[in-house]
């Protein structure tokens, strides 16, 4: 079943949408999706989750999905910091909705970077954490880039986008794969899939120069160990990601990542890496990392639920 609910934002009420299963809820997932996209690109998710027992909540971050007045997704001028306390808000009214049952906070992509950050500002709020489709980069490359894209706000305005972010937020990464036939083809494999999210009217055509100077400004920060330290080093927290994504730099960002984590004292950390995967995990279908990752997410969650 589905329902919409409302909460209380930073700026007004937003719509989360509710996904409940038909027996005894386990345990909830509180989504957080990533550029570009919105939140109904989950629904099948939801219900695979649901079919364990487990409910589902997402909400289309400012600037996204129902909530975009642009072709271009933007947060607004103060809008990062808004969107992590978004999250708290979110996960408020669902600890109000289903009171006494673990909390799941699961980030993608973009929003991997907002619960990364989420987690060290609001410690203990969540039973386990699951980090998706995220990455790291040098944090002297990140202040380069932030320097360059800096420049492009200022003379291109913070909701626009500019040639030169366009290239530097998407179209590097596609070409890391060779005879690509979209400009998306570095999402997923699964070419059924990315057709849909580019006929998607509900997607962003790109990201603005201002909401990429954030996600940069993002980076740096959680490329930083000392994050870490703030986090509940008791909280379950697995980092997912495929095998062939660019924005973990092919594996090896994803593993930078999990060791900072590690180091920072996480004592139940793992993580996995599924072969034959790009970006967009759930949605990478044909090769069934999707039905994988789903697995993966699922297991995790009974791990720690066990006897609920």
């Amino acid at each position: 079943m589905k329902e919409i609910i409302y909460f209380k934002g930073s700026d007004g009420e937003i719509p989360a949408n509710v996904f409940y299963p038909e027996g005894k809820v386990r345990a909830v997932v509180q989504f957080v999706h990533g550029m570009t996209e919105h939140s109904g690109r989950y629904e099948e998710f939801a219900e695979y989750l649901n079919s364990h027992d487990v409910a589902f909540v997402s909400y289309d971050l400012r600037g996204h999905g129902k909530n975009k007045i642009s072709p271009t997704a933007s947060f607004g001028e103060g809008g990062w910091e808004k969107s992590i306390d978004d999250i708290k808000y979110c996960g408020d009214m669902i600890g109000g909705k289903f009171r006494g049952i673990p909390k799941f906070l699961l980030g993608f992509s973009l929003g991997s970077f907002l619960v990364r950050e989420y987690l060290g500002k609001y410690p203990g709020c969540d039973e386990g954490a699951i980090i998706m489709g995220t990455g790291t980069q040098p944090k002297m490359l990140l202040g380069i880039l932030m320097a360059v894209v800096g420049r492009e706000v200022k003379n291109g305005g913070y909701d626009n986008v500019t040639p030169l972010v366009k290239k530097l937020s998407m179209e590097t990464y596609n070409k890391k794969f060779k005879n690509a036939k979209t400009g998306f083809d570095w999402l997923c494999s699964d070419e059924d899939e990315v057709l849909k999210y580019i006929s998607d009217e509900l997607c962003a055509e790109s990201i603005s120069s201002g909401l990429f100077y954030e996600l940069l400004g993002s980076m740096k920060r959680t490329a930083d160990r000392k994050i870490y330290d703030s986090y509940d080093k008791d909280m379950p927290l697995m980092v997912i990601s495929g095998e062939d994504d660019p924005v973990g730099d092919f594996s090896k960002g994803v593993r930078k990542v999990f060791g900072r984590m590690k180091s920072g004292g996480l004592k139940n950390a793992r993580i996995v890496l599924l072969a034959s995967c790009r970006h967009d995990v759930l949605h990478e279908k044909r090769s069934a990392a999707a039905k994988r990752a789903s697995e993966f997410i699922t297991e995790f969650i009974n791990d720690y639920t066990e006897g609920i």
